[in-house]
């Protein structure tokens, strides 16, 4: 264990003495002004309100002619889940695509692609479309996806 040394007391620098100022004789003090409450605004209060004779009822303004109506707006077509960057025009064979016909196809992306030719490169061709299961990133809903856009030959 270590112990810091100190220096002695006496050996300390003496801190200076501490200015006394002078006292002001109470006379001299500003009196503060004394703090009043607002008054408060009184409000009158509210007459009584007396009903509005009735009226006769006022006739309804002028239907449009048939020829000025707007032709009611279609409603739009709902949007796709998720535009695709390109279409699929044919079939892609998985054991002679490129990376780049590979990202063609939905929820493939360079990652993907890259995973599917490794898997390629490691393990032969494919036998089957169903061996897609077996690339690390294609889950179930991408497979859905992917079977009636891909072959093997």
């Amino acid at each position: 264990m270590y112990s810091v040394m100190r220096e002695p007391r006496s050996a300390r620098a003496a801190t200076p003495p501490v200015k006394e100022l002078p006292a002001r004789p109470l006379a001299q003090a500003t009196p503060l002004p004394p703090v009043l409450p607002k008054p408060l605004a009184i409000q009158p209060e509210p007459a009584a309100v007396t009903p509005a004779p009735p009226t006769a009822p006022t006739p309804a303004p002028p239907q449009p002619e048939p020829a000025a109506l707007v032709p009611e707006a279609t409603p739009p077509e709902p949007a796709p889940e998720s535009p695709p960057a390109a279409t699929v025009a044919r079939k892609i064979n998985l054991n002679k695509a490129t990376q780049a016909e590979l990202e063609l196809l939905p929820r493939v992306g360079p990652a993907t692609a890259k995973a599917i030719l490794a898997y390629r490169a490691l393990n032969g061709p494919f036998r089957s479309v169903r061996d897609l299961d077996k690339v690390k990133g294609i889950g179930p809903k991408t497979m859905e996806r992917l079977v009636p856009l891909v072959t093997v030959e």
